[in-house]
């Protein structure tokens, strides 16, 4: 996608199938389709139809989509905005309030929760909130690679977030991989709450 607003691509997509479309036009208007889809951090942009009127001016007809990262809404507000949440879920709701990502399958009875760059103690805590409200979890996997992220801070974040919920109605399984993750395993095993600390999926 870097390499998609080159002059070759560019001139490729304008080939008009329709002689008398003009291709300047065109081009110019699918680099300013370009330059919105990169930024406005989009992942999806569709145009169903696309009509050539007088005066060699273009219209979008019939439907057309635009979907953003879930990540980049405090910097995309306007366009959040716009969004219809009235088809999300209190769930989905509560956790874009907390810049959290919730996705809710329809089959499993797993509840994960992955990153952890911003795994302090009241994210994680809205985050266990999140997923043990769906009852069909049977079990919570907390899956974290650290980078740059310590593991053990990552652990200790865990530890006081489990704890602040009180009894666990389920198992946690944490994996640590990263900066001193045997340390964050040590004392996740020794926390004395109902966590699983493992190194790997095997």
């Amino acid at each position: 996608m870097a390499q998609a607003n080159t002059p070759t691509p560019m001139e490729n997509a304008a080939k008009p199938v329709q002689p008398e479309v003009p291709t300047n036009r065109l081009r110019t208007l699918l680099q300013e389709l370009y330059s919105f889809f990169t930024r406005t951090d989009a992942t999806h942009l569709e145009i169903t139809k696309l009509l050539h009127a007088p005066q060699d001016t273009f219209l979008y007809h019939d439907t057309s989509a635009l979907a953003i990262d879930h990540a980049t809404a405090p910097r995309q507000s306007d366009l959040a905005n716009l969004r219809d949440n009235t088809t999300k879920s209190p769930a989905q709701r509560e956790a874009e309030k907390q810049d959290l990502v919730y996705v809710r399958l329809n089959d499993g009875d797993v509840g994960t929760v992955v990153n952890g760059g911003q795994a302090t103690t009241e994210t994680m805590v809205k985050a266990f909130e999140i997923v043990l409200e769906d009852e069909r979890v049977r079990v919570v996997l907390v899956n974290i690679y650290g980078g740059i992220v310590r593991c053990n801070m990552v652990a200790e974040s865990i530890i006081q977030a489990a704890a602040r919920l009180g009894p666990l109605r389920c198992p946690m399984v944490v994996r640590l991989q990263g900066t001193n993750s045997e340390e964050g395993q040590r004392l996740i095993q020794e926390s004395g709450l109902n966590l699983i600390a493992e190194s790997d999926f095997e």
